[in-house]
């Protein structure tokens, strides 16, 4: 490898890692507040929270909070609850919250598109590569 191509491929690499802290102190900074479903039940209950999203796919509730509940001044909140709690969770809601949204999280076509031939396409790839690898070294024969 010729020294120009190193150079560039180091710079590559501390930009790469610099861009990488940068996004991990960003999206720490902004992260909603972690409460346990517990903690956000006693909140419910106290009429502490001001408007929801129940995310279905991902059984988690995001939200926000009225402000100085939290230490630190937070008001947006995210929570994990269990499967098949989602009823019970959206009957304690709907009684003392008044903004109270359902998201489905329906899947982009991108997700679609990866999730379902992508790994098709891997396989695929890898063993052409191998077949390919066997030939030139002349372990097969060509048809």
């Amino acid at each position: 490898m010729s020294r120009t191509a190193r150079t560039v491929l180091i710079y590559l690499v501390v930009i790469t890692v610099a861009i990488m802290a940068v996004n991990s102190f960003v999206n720490t900074a902004t992260a909603p507040e972690q409460l346990s479903l517990d903690r956000l039940e006693e909140l419910i209950d106290a009429g502490q929270v001001e408007s929801v999203v129940i995310k279905e796919k991902s059984n988690i509730v995001v939200g926000e909070l009225a402000s100085g509940v939290l230490d630190g001044g937070a008001t947006r909140f995210e929570t994990p609850y269990p499967d098949r709690y989602e009823g019970e969770l959206t009957t304690s809601l709907l009684s003392t919250v008044r903004d109270v949204e359902v998201d489905v999280e329906k899947a982009s076509m991108w997700q679609v598109i990866l999730g379902t031939f992508l790994p098709y396409v891997l396989i695929f790839g890898v063993f052409i590569f191998i077949l390919m690898r066997l030939i030139t070294k002349g372990t097969l024969t060509k048809v």
